[in-house]
């Protein structure tokens, strides 16, 4: 039965060790999924050469299963005389696959398992990254419109403040030009209205003595104008009368004619030649004198024309010393009207000025609370644009904060991913060492198998031949 125990504890023994191994390194695989800051620890030290607790775990239980099993070989050997009739039984529980198959099955099954759940540990992990990187990148778009947002803001708030600052030197202007007026209450601008006034009804004074001068003057020349008129009048009726005088001539010289053709059907004397003479020298005299009328007739028609050329300006001049004579009235009449609104203009300005000065200090004191609202406006809009300057600063801060805090935790994913592929490598590497020890343990065990049976066998035909002298 001591026999018996040993070769079973022996044998459990290796199986257990293989066990512990394999379920050891799916503790630590199990445990490396479910932490990602253990992974990333247990990647970096792994990538730096300090190796992990479950490593030195697995390299201990590696050589602690060596010594046993170097151990467990020499005590086989030493007993396997003692122990024939529990070959069967131990070859049984060594080769049978039906006992260990099981539970060596699901130790596989769990470390291949084991990388596939790391694996879709990891995709989760992954995708909340991706996500949270989405996000992070949607706040940082969020972040960026909403700094373009408050420099907007700042630039229109900067606009206003100049604005404001334009509109209250406007007031300030104004408000000294209220202050220059009150104290030019004087009257210096009445007089001064007062004076141009005068100047312009002495400019219109003026302007109707020159008006009387030219008039007189157009009398005159009028007057000049009927006395050569007259003039020439009496010249017409002085040819007219010599005219006359002409044509009572011609008929005296007819009569002269007639009588010196009867003297030529009845002749005369030599007396009457001499008259004849004579006769005929007036004929010739009046012949002459009848050129004269025709010139004189043809004077006296250009002078008609020139009357009635000397009558048209005549009327003219009339119609202009008419017209000079309303514009004299309607100037006169403007003068009036000019005194009067002169009058009117300075009863005016008295009360406007009176008017002013009591309501310029109202006016005054409304400006000075309008400038005092309007400095308070702007000191108010000088800090909200301080205030959006440094909520500005402080979102350019955070989104560089952010910016950096991606690219670390890209940095720090794609380290946990080369760990973790590192990992898995390792782990498959593992896994197939397990298996090939596995082999090589099971294959040990077989050949341990076989020597004990044929140890089993000798020592039975030895048994049989010590047996057989005893029962003779």
């Amino acid at each position: 039965m001591l026999i018996k125990n040993n070769l079973w504890t022996s044998l459990f023994g290796q199986d257990a060790l293989v066990n512990k191994t394999v379920s050891s390194a799916e503790l630590n695989v199990n445990g490396r999924a479910s932490s990602g800051s253990d992974v990333t620890m247990s990647s970096s030290e792994g990538s730096s050469g300090i190796e992990t607790p479950w490593e030195l775990q697995i390299k201990d239980d590696d050589i602690h299963h060596e010594a046993k099993c170097d151990v467990a070989t020499p005590m086989f050997e030493e007993h396997r005389r003692s122990w024939e009739w529990l070959a069967n039984s131990a070859l049984e529980a060594s080769t049978d696959d039906s006992s260990s198959t099981p539970r060596e099955a699901f130790l596989r099954q769990q470390s291949e398992e084991a990388p596939d759940i790391v694996i879709e540990k990891l995709k989760s992990d992954l995708a909340a990254l991706s996500r949270q990187a989405e996000l992070s990148e949607l706040e940082l778009q969020t972040l960026r419109k909403q700094i373009v947002k408050e420099s907007k803001r700042g630039q229109d708030l900067g606009r206003e403040i100049v604005c404001l600052k334009e509109e209250r030197d406007a007031f300030k202007g104004e408000c000294e030009r209220l202050k220059a007026f009150q104290r030019r209450t004087d009257g210096v601008e009445s007089r001064a209205i007062v004076e141009e006034l005068r100047q312009e009804l002495n400019h219109a004074k003026e302007m109707n003595a020159n008006l009387r001068i030219q008039l007189q003057k157009t009398q005159e020349s009028n007057s000049e104008l009927i006395l050569a008129v007259q003039e020439l009048d009496e010249m017409l009726e002085q040819k007219n009368r010599e005219m006359s005088n002409s044509s009572s001539g011609s008929l005296e010289k007819d009569v002269v004619v007639k009588s010196r053709e009867s003297s030529y059907i009845f002749p005369l004397d030599d007396d009457d030649d001499d008259e004849e003479q004579k006769a005929l020298e007036e004929l010739v005299k009046d012949h002459s004198d009848s050129k004269e009328a025709y010139l004189l007739e043809q004077q006296i028609i250009d002078l008609h024309s020139e009357i009635e050329i000397y009558k048209r300006d005549k009327d003219e001049l009339e119609m202009q010393m008419e017209q000079l004579a309303l514009d004299y009235e309607i100037t006169k009449q403007e003068n009036h009207e000019m005194l009067n609104k002169l009058e009117q203009i300075q009863i005016q300005e008295q009360l406007k000025m009176q008017y002013e000065c009591s309501s310029s200090d109202a006016a005054a004191h409304e400006l000075e609370t309008q400038m005092e609202n309007l400095e308070n406006e702007l000191i108010q809009r000088s800090k909200e644009y301080a205030d959006s300057l440094s909520t500005v600063s402080e979102l350019e801060a955070r989104a560089k904060s952010l910016e950096e805090e991606l690219e670390k935790q890209a940095r720090g994913f794609e380290a946990d991913l080369e760990a973790l592929t590192r990992s898995k490598v390792e782990q498959e590497q593992r896994a197939i060492r397990a298996e090939e020890s596995l082999k090589k343990m099971r294959w040990k065990n077989a050949n341990m198998a076989e020597r004990l049976q044929d140890e089993f066998r000798k020592l039975s035909v030895q048994m049989q031949i010590h047996l057989k002298p005893m029962r003779n």
